[in-house]
């Protein structure tokens, strides 16, 4: 039975959902509160979002498969007495992500083994970023919320979550793991999505002997922490 100041919510193995709805308005994270709902401003420093880029193709094993990780991410739950009324939203600048930090790489081991030279990472984060993939220039955000949660009897949560890259929206139900104390809330999971339903084309070379794979693994832990009431 779930005790009163600590909810832990087991995950039934799946991913991300790159997560959920109760939009960032104007980028405001600070503390709020609206009657009972509590404001967790994310821990930035303590969280992670990283998405794993596999490659594909007859030469496909001419390229590198890729990591990467949002480097800047902004966010808040609204946290409120009834949990299936709470929601999370998250800021991802396109303009933060980071390519093959060495450091995750090496953690990540099997199919991360190459290191992509300084060359390698300008041209992806040049295709990833240009008009035909992310169009940062004119879409420099991404964004996600998560809605309704739903805990079942044996304590096994899901999130609806939202994720909007440039026009296209993707929602999808995911089951994560959630923990929630009152002054900390964590959470983790991971999800594949595919670049079709992001309103994507992987990138291909050399007439498709050389592409991205069309799935995407995403994977987050994120640490959203109350504020001190004044």
């Amino acid at each position: 039975m779930l005790s009163a100041g600590r909810w832990r919510i087991a995950l039934v193995a799946c991913l991300l959902g790159w997560l959920g709805i109760a939009s960032l308005a104007g980028g405001q994270t600070g503390p709020q509160t609206a009657g009972d709902v509590v404001a967790y401003p994310l821990d930035s420093a303590a969280s992670q979002l990283i998405v794993l880029v596999g490659r594909a193709g007859a030469l496909g094993r001419l390229g590198h498969n890729h990591i990467i990780s949002a480097g800047e991410i902004e966010g808040v739950v609204h946290r409120h007495p009834d949990l299936s009324k709470s929601s999370v939203a998250l800021t991802l600048p396109v303009a933060g992500f980071v390519i093959d930090d060495p450091s995750l790489r090496q953690a990540e081991g099997e199919g991360f083994g190459s290191v992509p030279g300084q060359k390698d990472i300008d041209g992806t984060r040049r295709n990833m970023t240009g008009n035909r993939l992310l169009d940062a220039a004119n879409f420099p955000v991404i964004r996600v919320d998560g809605r309704r949660l739903e805990i079942d009897a044996a304590g096994d949560a899901t999130l609806e979550l939202k994720l909007q890259v440039k026009n296209t929206a993707a929602i999808r139900r995911v089951p994560l793991t959630v923990v929630i104390d009152a002054d900390e809330i964590a959470t983790s999971g991971a999800v594949v999505l595919n670049h079709e339903e992001l309103g994507l084309t992987p990138f291909k070379a050399l007439f498709g002997a050389l592409q991205v794979a069309s799935p995407l693994t995403v994977r987050f832990s994120l640490k959203f922490r109350r504020e001190p009431d004044d």
